[in-house]
């Protein structure tokens, strides 16, 4: 029978080894989290989920990132998507785009790809041709989706535009808007610049493509 001192050094070796063990399966544990993690964004996220799909106006425009190759049919479809406007012009030779522009030939839906840049700048014209046909598509009922790689920077710039010079939404409204696809205001800052230095240039070229388009009273400032 161990006494009371021989029991206090017993639970004293002890202790040591539990908590070895501990840390093993807390170490396992986040393994095993990490691993799903992982799993989930490599393999899983894509094929289940449209990545960074919105509603700019219900029935009408809608807006995206890449959609894989296994939901762009049942999207398209969903959707009743008649036009495709594909930003991420840059990525035309990557499976997931080349299976969107053979799927909308199969549905028999107009592509249009435009080339504007990662992080939402690029050819001014690129956005004025972007945003008119957005209009087109609306005036004409004809449901569109636009959407880049990520859908944050060249969508969100696009729809930006389109709220405020359109729309007339206020500078606030589009900004809050960009955050919420998950534009990062300290790391992507050259969009906001982007913006603020071609929207008077933007409008004059959508006064010249669509004939009801009516300029806002003054150009708007986004993020100052």
């Amino acid at each position: 029978m161990n006494t009371p001192d021989q029991e206090s050094v017993v639970e004293l070796t002890d202790a040591p080894t539990k908590n070895k063990k501990y840390l093993k399966i807390s170490i396992a544990v986040c393994v095993m989290i990490g691993a799903g993690v992982l799993f989930w964004e490599e393999f899983l996220e894509d094929r289940l989920v449209a990545k960074r799909w919105g509603v700019v106006e219900p029935g009408k425009i809608y807006r995206s990132g890449q959609v894989s190759s296994y939901l762009i049919e049942p999207m398209l479809r969903e959707n009743k998507i008649e036009k495709v406007i594909a930003l991420n012009g840059s990525d035309l030779n990557k499976p997931y785009l080349k299976s969107e522009v053979e799927t909308a030939r199969k549905l028999k839906i107009d592509h249009q790809v435009l080339h504007l840049i990662g992080d939402g700048t690029g050819d001014v014209e690129d956005y004025a041709e972007a945003v008119a046909e957005i209009m087109r598509c609306e005036k004409a009922g004809k449901p569109v989706l636009v959407h880049c790689a990520a859908g944050a920077q060249r969508t969100g710039g696009v729809v930006a535009a389109y709220r405020m010079l359109v729309q007339k939404k206020t500078p606030e409204e589009a900004y809050h808007e960009l955050l919420q696809y998950d534009w990062k205001p300290k790391k992507d800052q050259a969009l906001i610049d982007y913006l603020n230095q071609n929207l008077a240039t933007l409008s004059k070229l959508l006064e010249q493509k669509i004939e009801w388009y009516e300029p806002p009273e003054t150009i708007p400032v986004i993020g100052k």
